[in-house]
């Protein structure tokens, strides 16, 4: 420390006197020559400490961005320590009138954070071995590059209690031989975004299929000593029992990939009658929940139910299983206002995960049968604190979907529900039925959703095909204004697919859906406006019949069909794929 203030006392007085020395220079008549005064030798050398600094920055940078979760080196600590260090030796060079005094200490600040870094790094190495198993050897490293350290790069979260238990299932699974070509597999599942794949084991081998967009798809086999390999790395990762192959067992790890980020991966396995069969489910990172509007819900349904969403009275979302409800429901908590409202969200510790979202208040509840509070007794405690809006996941008993209805009409709140059925009439029906007072249910509720999933086209490499006005007409569109929908890519008639010599076309595969012609899907929503009219035949005649034809008559429903026909004029959805939807 006494060093470094006498050097900022001296570099402080050269520049104070600077003026001085050059009136110096000219007493003692010192010979000028005509120019600027710059010498091409000094700045060369000033340049050439500089390129070599540029080179040394950028490995500091691409090495912290690298192993700087695991050293703690962090590359928002280093970079500017490194460029503050250099701008200092910089101006040191140039202001210093003496260049040979100034230009040391420009080296030195040039180099030093460098030198600093490099033996931070080697005591970190020293002390953990993950970040050597991490490093290449093309870094300039003399470090030996294991086995398990092949393969596609992900960092893994391993299932187990305590630290010492997650490190010990990690090792196991990395001591496999399958554990490289298991991290082949989850960087191709994750390339060709799917998000459930199916391992089905047989005698001879095992049989991959991938869940991508709603359709299975295969990926090559492997043969059975590869695949039980891969198996042993995945059981010990997830916390199961790889001996056991007959049982059913369900474990969950976590996995990061600097291209990929976040994934949570839930394993389950069960042996049937010729093998045994193994499901990965991927489930996304939270930051990618999206509010109901980029789910699919078009703005003449989506703005009345968001505002509904803000003011007393019962909403439900609901889908068929395998349609998108978690995500929808999710969606509606993004949708709603959770900033000037006090939300809260009643949930177990089993299905907290849906209702996590930001400015929410879990409040937790036992499941019937496993102890207290149970989930009438925390709603009630919930209601307590006079919350504006209430998220329930699930309702396990009568008594509190009257509790949630009576709180609309007694404390002005907002409930929240969501439920499977195959309809928007069935949903509303099926809650109604959970009462024990229904007319009080009835005069609660406000809207209820319905929805199925369809593939999105592929922005860049869908087709577009002229159409008859007819059929423009029917999907509900104006011929005058329209005259084409789109579709997936298709290969051209036979005769098109050779040029004027004869010689077969060549078609490139395209990169943004890998030839499948479809990215991601989006939620075709129906929705049940409650009105007057529907309320009265939902108290004396409470079936589904009645209920469907009078919400039609007073247009209080918007049905599937012209939900998925107007994101086929808009080119989101083909026609051929809005029709599957609406037959599931």
């Amino acid at each position: 420390m006494p060093k470094l203030f006498a050097f900022v006392l001296s570099f402080s007085a050269v520049l104070l006197t600077n003026s001085q020395a050059r009136a110096g220079v000219e007493l003692i008549g010192a010979a000028r020559g005509q120019g600027g005064y710059l010498s091409l030798v000094k700045i060369g050398l000033i340049a050439l400490v500089f390129f070599i600094w540029v080179r040394l920055a950028d490995w500091i940078n691409r090495d912290t961005t690298r192993i700087g979760d695991l050293s703690g080196q962090k590359p928002q600590v280093w970079n500017p320590i490194n460029i503050v260090v250099h701008l200092a030796g910089f101006f040191a060079a140039i202001s210093i009138p003496i260049f040979w005094v100034g230009y040391p200490i420009y080296v030195a600040c040039a180099f030093l954070p460098w030198f600093i870094y490099r033996i931070v790094r080697r005591s970190g190495i020293k002390k953990d071995s993950s970040i050597k198993q991490r490093l290449n050897p093309d870094q300039g490293l003399e470090l030996d590059e294991l086995q398990q350290d092949l393969g596609a790069e992900f960092e893994f979260t391993p299932a187990g209690e305590t630290d010492s238990d997650r490190q010990s299932n990690l090792i196991r699974a990395r001591q496999s031989p399958g554990f490289v070509v298991l991290k082949d597999m989850l960087s191709e599942i994750l390339l060709k975004r799917a998000n459930i794949v199916l391992i089905d084991y047989s005698q001879t081998q095992a049989t991959p299929r991938i869940l991508v967009d709603g359709t299975w798809h295969p990926i090559p086999p492997m043969d059975r000593e590869t695949g039980d390999n891969v198996l042993y790395s995945l059981k010990y990762i997830a916390g199961l029992n790889p001996a056991d192959r007959r049982n059913k067992q369900a474990g969950r790890f976590a996995i990061k990939s600097p291209e990929f980020g976040k994934r949570k991966i839930n394993v389950v396995s069960q042996g049937i009658p010729n093998g045994e069969r193994v499901q990965l489910k991927l489930i996304g990172d939270a930051s990618a929940q999206l509010p109901l509007k980029k789910l699919g819900m078009l703005p003449s349904m989506e703005k009345p139910f968001a505002e509904a969403l803000n003011k007393p009275g019962i909403c439900i979302v609901s889908a068929p299983k395998g349609e998108g409800l978690t995500t929808t429901w999710q969606g509606l908590l993004l949708s709603a206002d959770r900033l000037t409202r006090d939300c809260v969200g009643l949930v177990s510790k089993e299905n907290e995960e849906e209702t996590t979202v930001e400015n929410i208040v879990l409040k937790y509840y036992m499941p019937a049968g496993q102890g207290t509070p149970n989930q009438k007794e925390a709603l009630a405690q919930s209601l307590l604190t006079r919350p504006d809006s209430m998220a329930v996941f699930e309702i396990e008993s009568p008594e509190v979907t009257d509790v949630l209805s009576a709180s609309v009409k007694g404390q002005d709140v907002a409930v929240w529900l969501q439920t499977s059925a195959k309809s928007s009439v069935e949903a509303l029906l099926r809650c109604m039925q959970n009462s024990k007072n229904p007319n009080q249910f009835a005069d609660s509720v406000r809207y209820v959703t319905n929805q199925r999933l369809g593939r999105r086209l592929c922005d860049h490499c869908k087709q577009e095909v002229q159409v008859q006005p007819k059929l423009i007409q029917q999907l509900g569109g104006d011929p005058r204004k329209q005259k084409t929908i789109f579709q997936a890519w298709r290969l051209p008639p036979p005769e098109q697919r050779v040029d004027e010599t004869g010689k077969p076309i060549e078609f490139p595969t395209c990169q943004t859906c890998g030839g499948l012609g479809h990215v991601g899907r989006i939620a075709i929503f129906e929705m049940l406006t409650v009105n007057d009219e529907v309320r009265k035949v939902l108290k004396e005649t409470p079936k589904p019949g009645p209920v469907d034809a009078i919400a039609k008559r007073s247009n209080a429903k918007t049905p599937l069909a012209s939900s998925a026909y107007r994101l086929v004029l808009l080119g989101v959805i083909s026609l051929q794929e809005a029709q599957a939807s609406l037959k599931k």
